[in-house]
């Protein structure tokens, strides 16, 4: 059981550090596009 917790702790923090990184992306599109209007 504590394998399989640990598995899905490590999914569960990868999966927040994309979500962190998809934010990151998504601010930096929307600079780009404010310099560019």
């Amino acid at each position: 059981m504590d394998e399989r917790f640990d598995k899905v702790e490590d999914r569960l923090t990868k999966v927040e550090i994309g979500q962190a990184e998809l934010k990151g992306e998504l601010k930096g599109d929307i600079k780009v596009l404010d310099e560019k209007i």
